[in-house]
């Protein structure tokens, strides 16, 4: 039997400043239904063509 990874919800906070008022408000930012996992030493990135490119 393979091994799932449970689902859960990701909060990310931040600070930024309205430009519009000038005040600093905060704001989140919600991902609610990631599965987290080992990182990997094998990093690339795409271009904007879409190829990958090594990191």
């Amino acid at each position: 039997m393979k091994d799932q990874k449970p689902y859960m919800a990701l909060i990310a906070e931040f600070t930024a400043v309205n430009p519009a008022t000038g005040v600093e408000e905060d704001g989140y930012l919600i991902f609610p239904k990631v599965a987290l996992g080992e990182i990997s030493n094998d990093i690339s990135t795409k271009d904007a063509d879409g190829e990958n490119v090594a990191a």
